[in-house]
């Protein structure tokens, strides 16, 4: 079923709609919360508050962009609060081990699951070298498969500007994982 259905159900008090809708976005937006704080106890915390706040904020859904690029604003909104108040308490993110395994439930060897465990903690450290900015761009786009112009709204930026940011973002990115740049977290 298609999330305006979801969401029309939701709206005239069907809670196996909204379960229905919860599941369907849950895992991406855990994923995608954690990938911006790196605590697994306290990503589970904000995806429920996000979630409490869909459920409050549906009956302002007009339906004039998709539901997912308007449940990714509130995700974008949430986490600029959450990252003023806890960036001053971060200085790294280390992944435990545990929790990236809880992050991607398929089970592999066991050369494979070190293999993929070292090439995710590299990556996680590469992400939170950047910029939020820069960060923010690529999980949207390049990991949750946001357009261009889907980015750019939840963003609240024109589409050339989110354009624009993706480039650099990414071309920091490939420099720090090559190895030719040393970026300071801001």
């Amino acid at each position: 079923m298609d999330d305006e259905m979801l969401v029309e159900r939701i709206k005239n008090g069907d809670d196996d709609a909204f379960r229905e809708l919860y599941q369907k976005y849950v895992h991406q937006v855990f994923r995608y919360v954690y990938l911006q704080i790196g605590d697994y106890q306290r990503t589970e915390e904000l995806t429920q508050d996000i979630f409490m706040k869909v459920v409050k904020g549906l009956v302002r859904f007009r339906g004039q962009s998709r539901f997912q690029t308007w449940l990714f604003t509130i995700v974008r909104n949430c986490l600029t609060d959450e990252l003023r108040t806890y960036k001053k308490k971060r200085l790294t993110v280390t992944v435990p081990q545990e929790d990236l395994a809880r992050l991607d439930g398929r089970v592999d060897t066991v050369e494979d699951r070190v293999m993929k465990r070292e090439a995710q903690e590299e990556l996680i450290r590469h992400l939170q070298k950047l910029s939020d900015d820069y960060r923010v761009v690529i999980l949207l786009v390049d990991l949750e498969g946001f357009s261009m112009r889907e980015a750019a709204e939840i963003l609240n930026r024109s589409e050339k500007a989110t354009k624009s940011l993706h480039h650099r973002a990414v071309r920091q990115l490939r420099q720090l994982v090559e190895g030719g740049m040393n970026v300071e977290y801001s």
